[in-house]
Formats: C-alpha cells, structure tokens, sequence
C-alpha cells in the first residue's frame, strides 16, 4: 500500500505542497492519513488532517471526532475539524441522506487550502461501478471514482480493502466502524456483503481488471469530451451557439455538448440533455425548452440561447374569430369549421364573445371526473407556480372553458354542432 501511495503522490504533488488528509476515524482513512504522515519528508509535503462530523449517530459521531482528534494530537499532526446537521439538509431539500452528507463534506473540503486527498479505495471504485451500472448511468458513471477532481486526489483507487486492513495490522493501528456499515439497508452495504465477494470469487484479480477498465473509459470519455467543448467553441457567436454547426455531430459529441451547456443548471436530468439536443436538431426556428431553476433555452433561427425564464402573465384580449390574435407571447389561431378538430375545439356560436386571459381566484372548469378548480388542475400536473399565470385560459361571457395544455370544460366542449371553433397556438418569442 505505501508504495502505491508514494507513486501516486509523486506524480500529482510537489514539494512544498499543502495537503488534507480527509479522515472519519475508519480503516481506509486512518490508513491513509498515517501513510502520508509517513511519508512527508519523503515527498517535501505538509500533512493534516481534516474531519467532518455529520452529526448522524448522537454518542458515535463524537466518538469517531474524539478518536481522529487523540489520532492526531498523538502524532503532532494538524487537524481542522467541522460539524454540520445533515438530517436538516435532507428536510428541506430533494437530497438523499447520503448526497446530503457528501454535499456538506464537499463544501467542508472546500474551505481548506491546497489538496484534499480522501481514501477512496479499489472496492470502492468497483462499488461505485456497479451502482452506476445498476441505476442506469453513460460512459462517465462507467469509469468509476476518478483519481482526481480539482483539488480532490485519491491517492487509494489502486489500493485493495484487503491491502488497507493488512497495513494496519503491520503498524498495530487502531480505527472505528460504523455500525452502519454491517446493515443491508444501503445498496453499496448490499454488493459489498453479498456480490462483491461472489465476483471476486469467479475473478480474484477483479480489482485490477476493474481499474483498468474504468482507466480506460475515463480516458475515452475525457476524449469525447474535449471534442465537444471544441465543437462549442467553434459554434459560439453572439449571446448563444449556431445550431448549424452543433447539430450535424455525431450523437456522442452532441450529447457532452449538450450537458456541458447544461452543467450550471440545477436537477438536471437526463431528460433534459435529449430534450436540448431535439432542440438543436430541431427545424422550428422558435422551439424552446423549460428548464430547472428557472432557464429556458430557445431558438431564435440558427442561434441557441440559454437564458433566464421569464413568465409574463396573459393579457385578457378579445378572440379574433375566425383570424389570428397576439396575446402577449402567445399566437392564437382561430377556424370556424364543419366537423370537429383534434385539440381545443368547440360548438360555435356566434353571438358569443371569446377572450383569453390569465387564471383568476375561483376559476374551475368542468370534467368527466367533476368539477374541479384550475388551481388544482395546475397542482396535479406539477406546474411550477412561477410558471400558471402565463398559461392561457380560454373563455367566454360564461366563463372558462379550458386551461390550454392542460383540459377542457367538457359542458362547453361537447356536444353536436354545425359549426366548430377549433383553437390553435403558439408561443412566440421577440
């Protein structure tokens, strides 16, 4: 183990360097930290020791902050400790309880000066691999833990769980476990207990194998990836990127294009990333995508733009019927005709007066299921609030008769008529 870390450490650091040894308390990273101790006049280096405390376990997580600091004081080495309440992160927001706890570490390492070097191992790179694999990942997710992120190092990815606990047995070194670790209830937990023994099994050199492989795919993904932000590069122009130039590329090169476009947008999902490239690809001049955090990107011809959103409310204006009506961003298209249409189409009558407007307190519209207000017709498909006041509603002297996109007051949508009044739209942007 200690050769493995010197190697790496001589390739990546320089003397003089700062480094952070991110300890819990547990096997690998108290392994790691009392190697780096040990090889710091070797390298030219300065070590400490950085702990976080999530503050998870009650009595075990200051158990695990007294130990790294006795660990330390022992050793003559720095130590910066925080604390922080994962549980309240996970309350108010979409995290899991183990993203929660990286994100805070993260942000945590962050604030430290020079390198940060965690002890991500070998198992947990394989670990890592088959997570991605079972939840669906690209060829990023397939290369595994990268060795290093930024200031981020992980001088351990060659190194075996076997190989950490030997080395501290060799130096009779102390260190605490989780009792967390030995419940099934994590999906890592699973696979290390039960198929990560199986697979070592059938291949005991499958660790090796496995950080060849996801060097490789690294590799290649970095390849790909440079590609696309020369793709970028050369598409850029005033205030975007010409369409014309990104959509002909290859489906690979299209793809990381899209997501670097998309990599300072929160909750993005995959979804998104193909919805951008049906956009790039797209033969309508005016197509724009919704995106999280309240961003849009739009066409304006062969320009791709990415921009704040903006959800102006629609003005109440009068139908032209039949003809075309401008309602603030939205195109509105009228014919009168002698059968019915697919979408809005309704039972003409002359006499009445139509109009298109923004929802109003007490707006509700008729369905097979009863009535129901557009408030809560909005709620159930998820509309961001942000986004209701300006989605047209149609109506006449009545009242509502439907939330564009979203239904139709069946009472004033059905029926058998001679004349139909079939409605189309389109937003339009300056």
């Amino acid at each position: 183990m200690r050769d493995k870390v010197l190697a790496f450490c001589r390739a990546e650091l320089q003397p003089g360097d700062t480094v952070y040894c991110a300890v819990s308390g547990g096997a690998d990273s108290t392994a790691l930290l009392h190697c780096l101790h040990s090889l710091k006049d070797k390298l030219g280096i300065t070590v400490g020791a950085a702990h976080f405390n999530h503050g998870l376990r009650g009595a075990e997580s200051d158990a695990d902050e007294a130990f790294v600091r006795d660990f330390c004081k022992a050793r003559g080495i720095k130590l910066t400790c925080e604390r922080g309440n994962t549980a309240a992160r996970v309350a108010t927001s979409d995290d899991s309880l183990e993203e929660a706890a990286r994100r805070l570490r993260y942000a945590f390492f962050d604030k430290l000066p020079g390198y940060v070097l965690t002890a991500h191992t070998a198992d947990d790179n394989l670990e890592t691999l088959l997570i991605n694999l079972i939840r669906g990942t690209s060829l990023a997710g397939l290369g595994g833990i990268p060795p290093k992120r930024g200031r981020i190092l992980r001088p351990m990815l060659h190194v075996s769980r076997d190989e950490v606990l030997a080395y501290l047995q060799l130096h009779g070194l102390a260190h605490r476990e989780d009792a967390s670790n030995a419940q099934d209830e994590q999906l890592r937990n699973r696979l290390r207990h039960h198929v990560l023994p199986l697979l070592k099994a059938e291949n005991p050199a499958l660790l090796n194998s496995v950080s060849a492989l996801t060097r490789r795919l690294r590799l290649d993904e970095e390849l790909l990836l440079a590609q696309a932000n020369a793709a970028l590069s050369a598409a850029q122009t005033e205030g975007g990127w010409l369409c014309s130039r990104l959509a002909p590329l290859p489906e690979p090169i299209l793809h990381r294009a899209a997501i670097e476009l998309l990599r300072d947008i929160p909750d993005r999902t995959s979804r998104h990333v193909d919805a951008l490239c049906a956009l790039i690809r797209s033969a309508n001049p005016s197509a724009h995508l919704d995106l999280p955090g309240g961003r849009i990107a739009r066409r304006e011809y062969d320009r791709l733009l990415l921009e704040p959103a903006e959800y102006p409310p629609v003005p109440t204006t009068q139908l032209r019927v039949p003809g075309i009506t401008v309602a603030g961003r939205w195109q509105i298209t009228c014919t009168l005709c002698n059968t019915p249409t697919d979408g809005l189409c309704l039972p003409y009558r002359e006499s009445a007066s139509y109009f298109v407007r923004t929802r109003q307190t007490g707006d509700r519209l008729t369905l097979p299921g009863g009535s129901k207000t557009i408030k809560d017709l909005m709620i159930d498909r998820k509309i961001p609030a942000a986004q209701r006041q300006s989605i047209p509603v149609f109506c006449d002297e009545s009242g509502p008769i439907a939330l564009w996109g979203v239904a139709a007051d069946v009472n004033k949508t059905s029926g058998k008529d001679t004349t139909y009044l079939s409605i189309s739209m389109k937003e339009i942007f300056d």
